[in-house]
């Protein structure tokens, strides 16, 4: 019996990261648009920096190890603009776009990550009081179309399930992972105020 140990992402079926990779991004695209036609230059210059500064150093990163740049960081960078205010400083989103690749570097890069760089990143970032999510100021029933406060991935709930139609429709999203998933976020916004 052959035991092969392989590191993840378990892609068998002959499709390459970075194929899958632009797949994400592209699935993010809606919820970003959404997010700059909502609040601005403001929301894209986030989305930029951020993209833009986790791209640089993980295509540095790569070269350093001869490795080939699979584009996962544009997926992280777009993961991570989202996550952040429309109003974050460019500073704030360069310094959490370098700590999300340093944690995405020091794990031994993709698939060996022990938590999601983007969300490292923002971890990091919530130790700036300035930087800390805004509370939501929009009125019940409004998710679907726009909020005006919190992260610029709050935005549109109805543009990032496009998103995931997309991965559905791609079957880069099983609906057997799906169904749960969203079961659980919806029984967790019902249950909790």
């Amino acid at each position: 019996m052959d035991e092969r140990v392989c590191a993840a992402p378990y892609v068998a079926c002959g499709v390459r990261t970075r194929f899958l990779m632009r797949d994400a991004a592209v699935a993010l695209l809606p919820a970003a648009g959404g997010a700059v036609a909502f609040q601005g230059w403001g929301a894209g210059r986030v989305l930029l920096c951020t993209v833009l500064v986790c791209s640089l150093l993980d295509w540095s990163f790569a070269r350093l190890r001869g490795a080939a740049w699979d584009g996962s960081a544009v997926v992280t960078g777009l993961l991570l603009g989202l996550l952040l205010p429309g109003g974050c400083p460019w500073w704030a989103a360069a310094l959490g776009s370098a700590a999300a690749m340093g944690s995405k570097a020091l794990s031994g890069g993709l698939g060996r990550n022990i938590w999601n760089p983007a969300a490292f990143g923002r971890v990091v970032l919530l130790t700036f009081p300035g930087l800390r999510p805004a509370p939501l100021r929009a009125v019940s029933g409004r998710f679907l179309l726009g909020y005006t406060g919190g992260s610029l991935g709050e935005i549109s709930s109805l543009l990032l399930a496009v998103g995931a139609v997309y991965l559905l429709i791609r079957h880069l999203l099983p609906p057997q992972i799906a169904g749960p998933a969203l079961a659980a976020s919806f029984l967790t916004g019902a249950l909790l105020p």
